[in-house]
């Protein structure tokens, strides 16, 4: 699989945006627009800054770069810098039946917090509203969640979120955002990708719940 030209990676301080460097500025340009049209609004207000190709942050191009952010809401903030994950007292390291690296998470997760993974993530807790969780692949909340998610990075499109109660301020799966009609199911509910179009499903249907 060829190498996203975008990828915009959220960390406890605020989005780092990484560029390709095989890419030129068109594609650049481009394709941070098109993430951003599809997030239907899910990063207006969020600290960002841009992890530069070759260390030049001075080529004026990225100005322009710096400019589509500002138009989306996003607030610059030079001090982000990519994540080092590092365990706590509450993560666990496990393994699922995939044998995908998941982080586990026993927490409430409460507004202004943010948790991420870089596969999968597990939260043993409800997510609250203004809570922001970010997975590179599937995420499952055995709580409610409130807050907004964002699961499976561009090209991860099988990724999916469940939880027990799933009505969420903000979804995001594969870069494609939205909440179509239908996701307050009573019982535990899982989203998904369908034909690029975000839906929602009893969990039952999967896990004879």
């Amino acid at each position: 699989m060829s190498k996203e030209i975008v990828t915009i990676k959220g960390t406890r301080g605020g989005l780092v945006i990484l560029l390709n460097p095989a890419s030129n500025f068109e594609e650049l340009k481009d394709d941070l627009e098109r993430k951003f049209n599809s997030s239907k609004g899910f990063f207006k207000g969020a600290k960002f800054t841009f992890h530069y190709p070759s260390g030049s942050p001075d080529n004026p191009q990225y100005a322009e770069l710096e400019n589509i952010c500002l138009q989306y809401g996003l607030v610059p903030n030079k001090e982000i810098h990519l994540p080092v994950i590092q365990p706590a007292p509450v993560v666990e390291d496990i393994i699922d039946d995939t044998d995908e690296p998941a982080r586990l998470i026993f927490a409430t997760i409460r507004s202004g917090q943010e948790i991420e993974a870089v596969n999968n993530l597990v939260i043993v807790g409800d997510v609250n509203p203004g809570a922001r969780l970010y997975s590179g692949g599937s995420i499952v909340i055995f709580g409610r969640c409130l807050g907004s998610v964002n699961a499976g990075v561009p090209g991860r499109d099988k990724s999916t979120i469940t939880a027990f109660l799933l009505n969420p301020a903000h979804l995001i799966i594969a870069g494609i955002g939205g909440l179509q009609s239908g996701r307050n199911y009573r019982g535990p509910a899982i989203a998904s990708l369908r034909n690029n179009r975000i839906v929602f499903e009893p969990a039952a249907k999967y896990f004879n719940l």
